[in-house]
């Protein structure tokens, strides 16, 4: 009897650990985006984009797209950087899973 009111005991404050943990939950979301030329329309190919609370880099692919995988949710700024254009500062909202465009202009 003692046995099993200590498996019990144990299964009961293990079982109340992992639900504390869950409490407050981290949210995370995944940034896309793509960076275009505002001129042209054109997708822009190895572009530095920088999430710079997070101090991550991304570089857009030959298509001008870019990603950051499991971001906690918040307020950023994402800034983008390319030889002959002007660097660009844009501020973003990550409550959910965004897609954005980004316009330069060189």
């Amino acid at each position: 009897m003692k046995k099993l009111i200590a498996i019990v005991s144990v299964i009961i404050i293990f079982g109340s650990l992992s639900f504390a943990t869950n409490e407050n939950p981290v949210l995370t979301t995944n940034v896309s985006g793509t960076v275009i030329d505002k001129n042209t329309g054109e997708a822009l190919a190895g572009v530095k984009v920088i999430l710079s609370e997070l101090n991550e880099t991304a570089y857009t692919d030959f298509d001008g797209n870019f990603e950051f995988k499991n971001v906690r949710t918040g307020e950023y700024t994402i800034n983008t950087e390319l030889i002959s254009y002007e660097k660009k500062s844009v501020k973003v909202d990550l409550s959910a899973k965004s897609d954005l465009k980004i316009e330069v202009e060189n």
